[in-house]
């Protein structure tokens, strides 16, 4: 298997978001932890069920034909004696954009896009170098490798120009904690070994690490159904929407982000929200 700078790449073998999880022990005394990560196309790295960093969208976006970036992390206090889980979660990002509700096309009065979009590989993929030092002078890597579990995500669609689509039945609470399972039971809660990808599917942009300042989360904002301050006859009308499930909800500024949400419902009960610019 050809390696690259941080090791081996793998996969669930699907172009749609997947959960990547593996459970170690730390047995000395730790000095220093430091990962080196990239999950094409995106990717949040946990520890023992807590998100590291305040990143986001991390790799920065890139020809991954040229150029791959990783993201480097300071484990050291995400990490305890004995038992440790490292979760990642794996997304589309531009290295596969797949078009479900939403996406960008060319207007029709135009000519054709001249570089249209190709995707830059088949398979979402993982390649990590997790380095650990010990106060005894001694050290140890963890690689991705085919003992990561990998599982897929209730995020089954995501395109990169704002459309999603989450299945909450494949919702497991606490997969990235140490408590969430013992790893002969994983196989039966839908969890698999991961895949190396093959020489054929490995990207042959060059790894260099992340330089650019990250994408974070500056300001949450508040939405509110709109209803305030219309006329009645208009009040009247979204009174009525409701009355299907529709509402309209405003944060008041024109932002780059994404929404938050918590919804309760029957299995069957499906909820679309549209973003409107």
């Amino acid at each position: 298997m050809k390696q690259n700078a941080l090791g081996a790449w793998i996969t669930n073998q699907t172009d749609a978001p997947f959960y990547a999880r593996k459970a170690f022990r730390i047995e000395k005394e730790l000095q220093k932890a430091v990962i080196q990560i990239c999950g094409l196309g995106q990717f949040i790295l946990s520890v023992n069920g807590k998100k590291v960093g305040d990143h986001e969208l991390d790799p920065g976006w890139t020809d991954y034909r040229k150029y791959i970036e990783y993201a480097v992390f300071d484990l050291t206090s995400y990490l305890q004696p004995g038992d440790n889980v490292l979760g990642v979660e794996v997304g589309n990002g531009w290295f596969i954009k797949t078009d479900e509700h939403y996406t960008f096309r060319f207007p029709e009065f135009m000519p054709p896009n001249p570089n249209p979009y190709q995707p830059f590989g088949r398979f979402l993929m993982l390649s990590l170098a997790l380095k650990l030092v010990y106060k005894d002078g001694s050290a140890e890597q963890i690689h991705a490798d085919d003992s990561f579990w990998v599982k897929e995500h209730p995020t089954v669609k995501s395109n990169v120009y704002g459309s999603e689509t989450i299945d909450g039945r494949l919702v497991q609470q606490a997969w990235n904690t140490i408590g969430f399972s013992k790893e002969e039971f994983l196989a039966a809660l839908g969890w698999k070994h991961a895949s190396l990808v093959a020489e054929a599917d490995l990207p042959c942009g060059s790894l260099v690490e992340q330089c650019h300042p990250a994408v974070k989360v500056i300001h949450t904002y508040e939405g509110r159904c709109i209803s305030d301050g219309l006329t009645e006859n208009r009040q009247r009308q979204i009174r009525f929407l409701r009355r299907y499930g529709r509402f309209t909800i405003s944060a008041k500024i024109c932002q780059a982000s994404w929404n938050g949400r918590y919804m309760e419902g029957q299995e069957i009960s499906s909820v679309c929200i549209r973003r409107k610019s």
